[in-house]
């Protein structure tokens, strides 16, 4: 967690280059991950993101884990 920013990573088997494209549609998972989640959490992600103005990039390995960070630009914070 960085003042501008979260990253969010794991150790897991990663994204695949043609899982990549469908990362943040709703219900899609990749076909080499274990029983367990629904598909949502990046979908989430991206929606907010979108709605924010906050970029997401996702840095990929295959076998080797995945890291998506989440950047919140000065001008997108929201002030009460």
């Amino acid at each position: 967690i960085g003042h501008d920013h979260v990253c969010i990573e794991d150790s897991g088997a990663g994204i695949a280059e043609e899982d990549v494209r469908a990362v943040f549609k709703p219900f899609q998972r990749g076909a080499s991950r274990p029983a367990g989640g629904q598909g949502v959490g990046l979908t989430i992600v991206k929606m907010l993101s979108d709605r924010f103005d906050w970029p997401v990039s996702i840095d990929r390995a295959p076998g080797a884990g995945a890291r998506v960070r989440i950047g919140f630009p000065a001008h997108s914070v929201i002030h009460y």
